[in-house]
């Protein structure tokens, strides 16, 4: 009798315990005894649809920084400018979530370059930044194969091709590749506790492979469906393009006199909200504070872009698609702060200037050479799919020809 008085106290002071939070941890919904928020979120997310509208449904109701359970993990979730900035800036929250979800994908160890953090993303970070740019990352190399690969998909549409496009091949050139180099680093660092090794290899190629293809494709796919959507706007674009281009070859160079395109592409990272939160999941490295509120260490923080994309007191309309909100009176670029796609901070993202380049020389030369309609019986998509990015429904087009392009 006395063991069951006593086991059902000690269960009932633990859910208690479980259930309370500091006077100066930030609010957030009533949790469960052992499931937190768990229901709650996925009862909201059932009915909104997506993650990040259930965020921010429940930043209405406790704030701009408030908390949930899941299960015994701690999760502070935040929405604003100011509180998301000081989050991806801040060193104490560069720490990055772990568990056995993000160790699946990493042989069930800390590898790759997206989820880890401390010296071994120091060090990680530091070799990529030095070797992609010693490959051309960006430089006349890699502005040369965009060319060639740009240039190869648009010939494919026009040619009428059914298979893929073929693989670019390999420019002659004396430079070493990445993988050469990383594994000239595993050698030199045999006798080392450093960070290299074959399992690291793969992962970190894995990371640079789906943090840029994905949301690469996703984000082309974005602009060419508000294209679709707003014809005028395609019709602006492509009256730019033959004032500044003509009919010669685009170059990577001439983003920066492309004002118009260059506030589309602006527009939809922002209206589109391809990765609505922070790629990586924060983790606090320490104590901290954030605003008013005392964050202990450890716990997880979840950073939403999409509040910020979406906030109506800076944007006015953010519902709507405007790309002139990025163009002054004389139709020079605003570089609003508030636009962050890629991140803010040390962690920002590391293929950001190539990806721009990528999809500025895509839809620049599309729009160059094609009118993008929209079938008659073809029904446009009123709502993305659903993942961990943002992705648009698949949907037929019709690509019609402005000029014969001439093959090499």
């Amino acid at each position: 009798m006395f063991i069951a008085a006593a086991t059902i106290t000690i269960f009932i002071i633990f859910c208690f315990l479980d259930i309370i939070t500091s006077p100066k941890y930030p609010s957030g919904p009533t949790r469960v005894p052992l499931l937190g928020n768990f229901l709650e979120i996925q009862k909201l997310k059932n009915k909104l649809g997506f993650y990040h509208l259930v965020w921010d449904k429940l930043a209405k109701c406790y704030g701009q920084v408030y908390s949930v359970k899941f299960g015994p993990i701690e999760t502070v979730v935040v929405s604003g400018y100011d509180a998301v900035r000081e989050v991806l800036s801040k060193d104490d929250f560069d720490g990055q979530a772990d568990g056995f979800f993000f160790r699946t994908r990493a042989f069930y160890k800390k590898l790759g370059i997206v989820f880890v953090d401390g010296p071994m993303w120091t060090e990680q970070r530091k070799f990529c930044m030095r070797h992609l740019q010693k490959l051309g990352f960006c430089g006349d190399v890699m502005e040369k194969i965009v060319i060639e690969e740009v240039n190869d998909l648009v010939l494919d549409i026009t040619r009428k091709y059914e298979e893929s496009v073929e693989e670019h091949k390999c420019s002659e050139n004396d430079q070493e590749d990445f993988i050469s180099a990383f594994l000239m680093d595993i050698e030199k660092n045999k006798k080392s506790l450093g960070s290299f090794s074959e399992e690291q290899l793969v992962v970190i190629l894995l990371d640079l492979f789906l943090a840029g293809s994905e949301t690469t494709s996703i984000t082309l796919s974005s602009v060419i469906l508000h294209l679709l959507m707003n014809q005028d706007i395609q019709t602006k674009v492509r009256a730019e393009l033959d004032a500044v281009i003509g009919d010669r070859e685009i170059l990577p160079s001439d983003r920066k006199r492309l004002n118009y395109l260059e506030a589309v592409f602006m527009e939809v990272q922002r209206h589109s909200n391809v990765v609505p939160l922070a790629i990586a999941t924060n983790r606090t490295i320490r104590k901290t504070t954030l605003q008013d509120y005392i964050i202990p260490k450890d716990t997880l923080v979840l950073a939403s872009i999409w509040s910020v994309h979406m906030d109506e007191q800076h944007w006015g309309d953010p519902e709507v698609f405007r790309p002139e909100r990025f163009l002054d009176s004389k139709g020079k670029i605003i570089n609003d702060s508030w636009l962050m796609p890629f991140g803010v901070g040390k962690r920002r993202c590391l293929g950001e200037k190539l990806a721009k380049t990528y999809i500025f020389m895509f839809i620049a030369k599309l729009i160059q050479h094609f009118e993008i309609r929209i079938p008659t019986d073809i029904q446009l998509p009123d709502k993305p799919q659903n993942g961990v990015n943002i992705s648009q429904t698949p949907v037929s087009v019709f690509f019609i020809p402005r000029r014969c392009l001439k093959a090499n």
